[in-house]
């Protein structure tokens, strides 16, 4: 005879973190209230604590040997289990059994389930999405991560303005306004002191969740409208608008680059650093442009020989690109963490297939939207008066490099144009006889990097 399957969720009282194998017979550990759903358990404290030798695990009590308060402790602990699994039967009697992790966990820390919004919370809800779009192939990997860093920043932004209701750092879904979306703008403004194009980015998994709750009747048609409505006003900066034909004459200088550099070494950001090392690679890499470092392969690394050879993603030409002193420094840093990937840095997931050509449009996109998103409030800050985007580093790198005596035919062959006359057009107004006499050597320039 099989056994019959719970409709509800139901708990037990389990001692963390002590076992009869492993256990500190002087130390206190926390009892809990369980619950397992979906193999993953979702705890919460009782308030009672004790030594391993006073708790019986087989009948969830305490001992005696506990002291003589160890009945009134029993007692007191399984009327908040008793009380959390009434809980469990009541919602489910009234929604059909149907439960998920967080609705679980909502009703042990006993919130408020008879609310319009079920009680979700709000950055969970939007975790949720994100997670289930990632997994879904909708959105690439560094738009989920993204993402995630996002929500944590908004939850910040929760607990230093004090907004958090039913706990000091989060709110439930049904109480995000335009008001505090406002606020939140304002406040990555002010303090984060980020651009437009971050913030915008950093809207995305918030409005895309108030859609998702509009549509499931958690939120307002109008709140959803007003909020929908919020983001920031600016130009088109995506890499794919600035394409080697379509260059304004905007460089990095040997000073600026070094601007950069110091910039890098006082960014308290992870992300943010990781991208300024792409940049300064892709630099140092023959201008290589961000489709190629981001599918650079560790296959195409030869490290004993210091030279990359791999086919660009755009022009399907082959290349062949020395390994420099800075470049080196850089793969070095990324091997230590990333050796055991497919690609080199950390843009697109290994699992991607480059034969489909949608599926590297997607990621190649994401990749670019994250990686300008974040460049460009850099530049802001060093006061260039140009966007700070990844393609200067392939324009930066051809104009030092034509002057600086490497001779037009080989820069050509390097940046993985298919004649020079491509490169005479585009950087014309650069070559050697109308440059300032006063830029510094390439091959000397810039080698310090992290």
């Amino acid at each position: 005879m099989t056994r019959q399957k719970n409709l509800f969720p139901k708990g037990r009282l389990r001692l963390l973190n002590a076992s009869s194998k492993k256990h500190d017979p002087n130390k206190v550990y926390s009892i809990s209230i369980e619950y397992s759903y979906n193999t993953s358990p979702i705890r919460r404290q009782t308030g009672v604590r004790c030594k391993f030798e006073d708790w019986n695990p087989k009948t969830q009590r305490l001992q005696a040997s506990y002291g003589k308060n160890y009945q009134l402790m029993n007692n007191a602990m399984q009327k908040q289990l008793n009380d959390a699994d009434a809980r469990m039967q009541e919602y489910g009697e009234r929604h059909n059994y149907r439960f998920n992790t967080e609705i679980v966990r909502a009703l042990l820390y006993n919130k408020d389930m008879a609310r319009k919004d079920e009680g979700k919370d709000f950055k969970a809800y939007c975790v949720d999405i994100l997670s289930s779009d990632y997994n879904r192939n909708k959105i690439g990997y560094s738009r989920y991560n993204n993402g995630l860093s996002g929500m944590n920043i908004f939850q910040q932004f929760i607990i230093t303005k004090g907004l958090g209701t039913y706990r000091k750092d989060s709110i439930y879904l049904g109480e995000i306004t335009p008001e505090i979306v406002e606020q939140y703008i304002q406040w990555r403004k002010q303090v984060k002191h980020n651009c437009d194009e971050t913030i915008n980015h950093s809207l995305c998994p918030i409005i895309k969740a108030c859609k998702r709750a509009c549509e499931a009747g958690y939120i307002s048609q109008h709140i959803y409208g007003r909020i929908a409505e919020m983001y920031i006003s600016t130009p088109d900066i995506s890499e794919k608008n600035l394409d080697d034909t379509k260059f304004d004459g905007k460089y990095l200088t040997h000073e600026q680059i070094q601007c950069l550099i110091q910039y890098y070494d006082n960014c308290s950001e992870p992300r943010r650093k990781e991208y300024i090392e792409m940049w300064l690679f892709a630099y140092h890499c023959s201008g290589l442009r961000l489709v190629d470092v981001a599918t650079l392969q560790w296959s195409h690394v030869d490290l004993e020989r210091n030279i990359i050879t791999k086919i660009l993603i755009k022009t399907k030409s082959r290349v062949r690109i020395p390994i420099t002193a800075a470049s080196l420094e850089i793969l070095l840093k990324w091997k230590e963490k990333r050796g055991n990937s497919k690609f080199v840095f950390d843009l697109i997931p290994d699992s991607i297939s480059l034969a489909d050509k949608e599926e590297l449009h997607r990621a190649r996109n994401s990749a670019d939207k994250c990686v300008n998103q974040s460049l460009t409030p850099v530049g802001l800050q060093l006061g260039f008066d140009f966007h700070l985007t990844f393609h200067r580093a392939r324009h930066s790198f051809a104009i030092h490099a034509l002057n600086s005596d490497i001779p037009i035919n080989v820069v050509s062959q390097l940046m993985g144009h298919k004649d020079t006359s491509i490169t005479e057009r585009i950087y014309a107004q650069f070559l050697p006889d109308k440059l300032s006499a006063n830029l510094q050597n390439f091959s000397g320039a810039d080698l310090r990097i992290i």
